[in-house]
């Protein structure tokens, strides 16, 4: 993907913005490669937290024929055990 899209503030400045993108349909996983707001590359970390993060909501869909795949704290903590022991 190309730059983050992004929304900003009324003073400018970056209000959120966006990492990845998950379509259940075609299964398809974009991640952002630049920053929103000054085109840098993203940083490894954040890249590899985007896509454990994106392929968190693709187990969910598919493998657990979840209908809804939510932000929970167990969501966050299987992002967390996968990168643990990506990372060993």
């Amino acid at each position: 993907g190309g730059k983050q899209p992004h929304s900003t503030s009324s003073r400018g400045t970056i209000a959120s913005k966006i990492y990845g993108t998950y379509r259940t349909l075609g299964c398809t996983i974009t991640l952002y490669k630049h920053t929103a707001k000054t085109g840098k590359v993203v940083a490894n970390k954040t890249t590899l937290d985007t896509l454990l993060h994106e392929l968190c909501h693709h187990f969910d869909y598919k493998l657990l024929n979840l209908s809804e795949s939510k932000h929970t704290a167990g969501f966050y903590k299987r992002i967390g055990s996968l990168r643990q022991e990506l990372l060993k």
